[in-house]
């Protein structure tokens, strides 16, 4: 009786068997006379209290009228709940995909799952664990293992965990219909965090899966030990930390300078291959100790850090570093650095604060700024050698100006600022030795690091700022909540104009503010010596460039641009002054509060609410639904696959913020990222077509899988810690792709969203997400489409009770496709 009229059940035989268990069946649901759902039998235990029982399958329509030839069925979440007691639960379940006409990408499979959660509220401990085996009919299998725990046991004692583990990564992106889960990292994480006096403690790690990749990254352990500022007296203050990282990487599958090692066999005296397994480690101690004494600030920190990279590479190796023709090119088959780092320096006070902000320093810095103090390699056979430090002396000057000019229109008023940065720096002439250049890599010809040092650096950031007119709705309502100065006991000043002496607050004007437009530009350092003595008369230090650009006119725009400055590194004077375009990113949020699209509404007079009236709508209307106006999809998920949630279990288990409705919006971003094509040898190429073109001919559908399964795994950047110089320089292929987002209501009861990716570079849509919602009362219907990057797309229907999520019906219709990755695209 609650439904529409055009929507409601018919059951031919209802019979009551007992007090508490009730069988209904065969009941029809019909939409506008039309019957489009039969259920055989309903069963369900109507006892109060949590009950074992039988979980209900989801069985598609297409599992029993089959309308194509090519349909395959599959029934999911055969199973059984178990209520073990008030603080614990566990169910398990199957799922089934007939291998009938199996392709190579859906051979059919099936799913064991198991779960269990528990939670104890009054000992503050909850989480669940779980697994799933998924076997597949062509004999592959996937294991999948998750555990979710929370404990607190003070205010400042907390423990998280999360473990995601699974045995195959290909298959696990192969069967994923959701966008974001075949992309998706499988990461588990662990944080225990404690606090005893001023001292704040975190111990923890995480670990990371890839689809579609044997490659395994693991941070452990991370160490954090922070402190409040200790007070000893009034003139001295201590403020420690401490900080111990260590990265892994295990079996790293991207391309290096040999893929296989080759082995002889002494008795058969035949050529055997190893696959060569590339294994990386980063590990660091810091320990930060600022002190304050009489107002000077102290800055002191020691670092030693550790990177090791367990695999052969190529170096090349220059046997007199004041010869460059004494060039070799050798194989190790290992490299590492080891390096202790050491920052000291003394900031001393200000002065004219509020207007030229002139601050100067004194520290001592290292020669070479790009190497540490003290270091080993391979090419010193673990032998440490040191470079010298050096004082130097600056003063900085941060001032701001300001600029006002009239209005126009709407606007009031407009306010430019200019702050600049300048930095002015001497640095007397150092030393580094020869062998210490020998064990980085670098040569002594054409060396500018030991060069003494006069540099100006100059940042430069500037905005355009506007004061809007008031309406004088606003007035008036300014006026009435201002208080006043007549009566007995109102505070000093109140009732006078705003920005006056005497007058209200600072902050009291309530004209509104906005920034038109603001560019951030990266601080430029000119070295005057250099460009007296390198050979390109180049005096910048600069590696690279970028700007920024963001405007309240358009809120959520951003727009960034990064150059690269030279050909080479500019410690050297062969480094050519050549900038170069490497990446732009861009973002941009509209809606009807927008400035920009309420300006163009004006314009074309059409006249759209405020903020203000439009918010008191809402809540009107999300009081007369009862609830606050923001719904939660309870069907299969699209963006709620996060990375640390659990991997294994039903796919109910999902869950997707869909748009309520109220409104519109419009999200878009574009990246686009090259490197500066490298100059000289040892260049490897992280390109798909080029990392596979060793089955093109042979094999042209390996060929294509290939291509598809580097495109899909993620990014494709350098995966190696850079130690000593000399090494292979891995070229990473351009990059670009446009990301886009919108959702609107179609009515005042449907709701849409649409989210899509493209990639400019392969010409081709990446994947797709379709959505639309529709409240019916006390139940929301869900329709969505989804089409992932690995090909793989499907359509949900879902229905379900908003007072009751458990009641509800989900229709799935997956696809896998019919040919290879590779030959699929929109």
């Amino acid at each position: 009786d609650e439904l529409e009229p055009h929507y409601h059940f018919a059951a031919k035989e209802l019979k009551l068997i007992t007090k508490n268990v009730m069988v209904a069946r065969p009941a029809v649901l019909y939409i506008a006379d039309i019957p489009v759902m039969w259920l055989p039998f309903v069963f369900q235990d109507m006892r109060p209290g949590r009950r074992s029982g039988i979980i209900p399958p989801r069985i598609g329509f297409n599992q029993i009228f089959r309308q194509s030839p090519f349909l395959r069925r599959t029934i999911e979440d055969i199973g059984y709940y178990v209520a073990l007691n008030d603080y614990m639960d566990a169910q398990v379940s199957m799922d089934w995909r007939s291998d009938a006409r199996s392709t190579a990408f859906d051979p059919g499979y099936l799913k064991f799952t198991g779960q269990m959660q528990y939670r104890w509220r009054d000992r503050f401990i909850s989480g669940s664990i779980g697994s799933s085996y998924n076997y597949l009919r062509n004999g592959q299998s996937n294991t999948q293992y998750s555990w979710n725990h929370t404990q607190e046991f003070s205010q400042r004692t907390r423990l998280n965990a999360t473990f995601n583990y699974v045995t195959n990564t290909t298959i696990q992106r192969n069967i994923s219909f959701n966008p974001s889960a075949a992309l998706q990292t499988i990461r588990s994480s662990l944080n225990y965090s404690t606090g005893r006096g001023p001292l704040s403690l975190n111990v923890g790690g995480n670990q990371t899966q890839y689809p579609g990749r044997g490659q395994l990254d693991r941070d452990f352990p991370s160490l954090s030990i922070t402190s409040k500022p200790i007070r000893v007296g009034d003139n001295f203050t201590w403020t420690p930390g401490l900080n111990i990282t260590n990265s892994q990487s295990f079996d790293i599958d991207q391309v290096g300078d040999f893929g296989y090692r080759y082995t002889r066999n002494p008795l058969t005296n035949v050529l055997d291959s190893v696959k060569v397994r590339r294994n990386t480690r980063r590990s660091s101690i810091s320990f930060e100790t600022p002190l304050q004494v009489f107002g000077f600030n102290w800055r002191n920190s020691v670092r030693i850090s550790d990177v090791l990279n367990d695999f052969p590479q190529r170096r090349t190796i220059y046997t007199d570093v004041t010869d460059t023709t004494s060039k070799v090119e050798r194989v190790f088959a290992r490299d590492f650095v080891t390096g202790l780092d050491w920052d000291t320096g003394f900031n001393l006070p200000s002065f004219f604060q509020g207007s030229w902000n002139l601050t100067p320093t004194v520290s001592f810095q290292k020669v070479d700024g790009r190497s540490p103090l003290i270091v080993r390699t391979e090419r010193t056979g673990g032998k440490f050698v040191a470079q010298s430090m050096r004082p130097a002396y600056g003063v900085s000057m941060t001032p701001k100006f300001y600029g006002f000019f009239p209005g126009f229109g709407p606007i009031e008023r407009i306010r430019h600022s200019i702050e600049p940065q300048v930095i002015f720096a001497y640095t007397p002439k150092g030393n580094v030795s020869n062998e210490f250049l020998a064990a980085n890599g670098d040569i002594a010809q054409g060396y500018l690091g030991n060069n003494q040092q006069t540099t100006i650096s100059l940042g430069f950031a500037t905005a355009f700022e506007a004061k809007m007119r008031q309406k004088e709705s606003d007035v008036v309502r300014d006026t009435a909540a201002a208080p006043d100065s007549t009566r007995p006991g109102a505070p000093r000043g109140a009732g006078l104009g705003p920005g006056l002496i005497g007058g209200g607050p600072a902050g009291s004007d309530q004209s509104r503010k906005i920034k038109l437009l603001s560019l951030t530009f990266t601080t430029l350092s000119y070295d005057f010596v250099r460009a007296r003595k390198s050979t390109g008369g180049t005096g910048l230090n600069n590696t690279t460039f970028d700007y920024t650009a963001r405007s309240d006119l358009l809120p959520g725009f951003d727009l960034g641009v990064n150059y690269s400055l030279f050909q080479g590194d500019p410690v050297s004077d062969t480094a050519v002054f050549k900038p170069y375009r490497e990446g732009i990113r861009s973002t941009l949020s509209l809606d009807a509060n927008s400035p920009l699209i309420r300006g163009m509404a004006r314009i074309f007079g059409v006249h759209m609410l405020d903020a203000a009236e439009k918010s008191a709508r809402e809540r009107q209307a999300a009081t007369q639904r009862g609830d606050d106006g923001v719904r939660q999809d309870r069907s299969m998920g699209t963006n709620g696959m996060l990375a640390n949630r659990s991997i294994q279990g039903s796919v109910n288990s999902s869950r997707l913020q869909v748009p309520s409705g109220q409104g519109w919006k419009v999200n878009l971003s574009y990246s686009s990222t090259r490197q500066r094509p490298p100059v000289g040898d040892n260049v490897v190429s992280l390109d798909p077509a080029i990392i596979c073109e060793q089955y093109r001919l042979s094999n042209p559908l390996g060929y294509e899988e290939c291509v598809s399964s580097q495109q899909t795994s993620g990014s494709i950047v350098n995966p190696y810690e850079s130690t000593t110089r000399g090494g292979s320089i891995f070229l990473t292929p351009p990059q670009a792709s446009v990301q886009g987002s919108m959702s609107f209501h179609v009515t005042d009861k449907w709701a849409a969203q649409w989210q899509t990716s493209y990639d400019i570079e392969r010409s081709k849509f990446a994947s797709h997400v379709v959505s639309l919602q529709r409240e019916l009362h006390d139940w929301d219907a869900i329709f969505a489409f989804s089409r992932s990057p690995n090909g793989n797309f499907s359509f949900n229907f879902f229905i379900a009770l908003k007072a009751q999520p458990d009641l509800k019906f989900n229709y799935d219709r997956p696809q896998y496709p019919r040919g290879y990755i590779g030959n699929r695209s929109f």
